[in-house]
């Protein structure tokens, strides 16, 4: 990604976050929410191939977490103390990375099919 990148949340500044970051000189990487304007995002930012790429690394960042929440039942801690649920946090980290792996395997040739639901 080349220029100056800051990621950005929505807040209710006198200046838009969008205008700040152009008036800088940074290119803004703001996520546009569905059903909402939001003020100064245009196509001189959305048709720009940085902030495309930033919105795929976004969204496969946000896949993470997601999992880890839903499935991994982290959204509140599950034991009592720091190492115990450090070590479920690594576990579920271990079980994510291992799906990944086989799902990225069926897509070599001649790897045997793998359910990963």
């Amino acid at each position: 990604l080349a220029g100056n990148l800051e990621l950005i949340h929505h807040s209710p500044l006198p200046i838009t976050p969008v205008g700040y970051c152009r008036g800088n000189g940074i290119i803004p990487h703001v996520a546009p929410m569905a059903g909402r304007k939001t003020p100064s995002l245009d196509g001189r930012t959305t048709g720009n191939k940085d902030y495309q790429t930033s919105q795929r690394i976004r969204k496969r960042v946000e896949e993470v977490f997601g999992r880890v929440k839903s499935v991994g039942s982290l959204r509140q801690t599950k034991y009592r103390g720091v190492d115990r649920n450090q070590l479920w946090g690594y576990m579920v980290g271990a079980s994510y990375n291992l799906l990944r792996m086989a799902k990225l395997g069926q897509s070599l040739p001649g790897a045997p099919a793998v359910s990963c639901n």
